[in-house]
């Protein structure tokens, strides 16, 4: 039987985990850290899962941000931050790495090379090996002043088999008022646009995360364009073969919004931070069918904040949901790094090892309001040309040791992996 576990880590400072995966018995994940040396930098760790133990830590002290995502590809360790892309050998010694002109969100291994792309509509394809095989930037084209581009972001990428799908948000594509608007760009593996696809309205709308199912594509992220109050929840069902959609929006009279979402099992696993059910920031998972219709709604946390944001993942493994964020009602001082692993339709609280005098992590389903919304989808213009910005530099990696709590060792389904 599944287990649910939580681990937390950090310092005296404030800290947060963006991304974590599994390989064999080893948990490999990346964030950010002020617990350092008081400044803002990117680290990537890898836990011993089996002892619950740091196997190491490391910090790279040239950048001030985050690592916002991981991967493990030829046995080495693939990551990408603000302003910089890398790669890292089972023992921490960094192989290479570029620095970037912009942050990059997600890293995407595929048959023709890994991809990354973040803000700037910036795109990278290169090899284990560290060489750069295309750079480039998006542009996509205002609809109603077709000779001006939008800045984007984007902010996840899929791969479809012939074609990579890259999500994000740009700047009043739709209209010169409409705010942020949702992006989906397809391109083919040359890096020629196939199509690109803008869903908003008349407010904010925003996508963070994308899933996809070989026809249908599922995104996630919030809008203000449900009324609840706030930002709410969206979540977008595309057919891109009818090119049907729908739209949900879930949420309550305070700040709720996604932040990631896999399909699992035939359900959407939507993760994010919601403010609206407890009084404070929380976890969420929404269960949603594939029509959009809902399942469940749970929040996880306590009485401190437990809180994600623009970048962070979470992942389904074996009917384990894994979900990255911070956390200050379990915490050594100020706001740690936490990760949650909870098996799938799992309620009630966490198994803390003791000694310790932590409360409990509790998961409780609440009821949100939920309701079908329309927005407008348009089809916009988008070109992809070539850049050349980024430079390989040797950054200067130092090794952490931050506090670690494991609620117990998690044994029982890695072993599976």
């Amino acid at each position: 039987m599944l287990k649910p576990w939580c681990m937390v880590f950090g310092g005296t400072g404030i800290d947060i985990c963006k991304s974590a995966i599994l390989w064999r018995r080893f948990l490999i994940l990346c964030g950010g850290t002020r617990s350092f040396d008081g400044v803002l930098r990117p680290f990537i760790g890898v836990i011993d899962l089996r002892e619950a133990s740091i196997v190491w830590f490391i910090v790279v002290t040239g950048i001030v941000g985050e690592a916002h995502d991981v991967d493990i590809v030829d046995d080495n360790i693939v990551f990408c931050g603000d302003n910089i892309v890398g790669c890292l050998n089972f023992d921490g010694k960094l192989l290479w790495s570029y620095r970037v002109p912009y942050t990059l969100f997600k890293v995407l291994k595929s048959d023709s090379g890994i991809y990354a792309t973040g803000g700037g509509a910036f795109l990278l394809n290169f090899d284990v090996d560290g060489s750069i095989l295309f750079e480039g930037k998006v542009n996509a084209y205002l609809r109603l002043l077709p000779y001006m581009y939008s800045p984007i972001h984007f902010y996840d990428l899929i791969y479809g088999g012939d074609e990579i799908i890259a999500v994000g948000v740009g700047r009043n594509i739709i209209s010169r008022y409409s705010g942020y608007d949702s992006i989906i760009l397809g391109f083919g593996l040359d890096f020629k646009t196939t199509w690109c696809k803008v869903f908003g309205s008349s407010s904010e709308d925003k996508v963070f995360s994308a899933t996809y199912d070989g026809r249908k594509l599922y995104l996630a992220g919030c809008t203000m364009a449900g009324g609840f109050g706030g930002l709410d929840i969206l979540v977008i069902g595309y057919d891109l073969e009818r090119e049907y959609y729908w739209c949900k929006v879930v949420g309550g009279p305070k700040f709720d919004c996604a932040f990631s979402i896999n399909l699992y099992d035939g359900i959407l696993h939507v993760v994010g931070s919601t403010a609206s059910f407890n009084g404070v920031d929380n976890f969420f998972i929404l269960n949603l069918n594939l029509d959009g219709s809902l399942r469940e709604f749970n929040i996880i946390g306590g009485s401190g904040h437990e809180y994600m944001a623009p970048g962070c993942k979470s992942r389904v493994i074996n009917g384990q949901l894994i979900l990255c964020g911070s956390t200050s009602t379990w915490t050594f001082n100020h706001r740690n790094a936490i990760i949650l692993s909870t098996p799938i339709g799992f309620k009630g609280e966490f198994p803390w090892k003791s000694p310790t005098e932590w409360e409990n992590v509790t998961v409780k389903t609440v009821k949100p309001m939920i309701k079908d919304i329309k927005i407008k989808c348009f089809n916009v213009r988008a070109s992809i040309s070539k850049t050349s910005f980024s430079t390989k530099h040797e950054f200067k990696t130092v090794y952490w040791i931050p506090r670690i709590y494991c609620s117990f060792k998690p044994t029982v389904y890695v072993t599976r992996i």
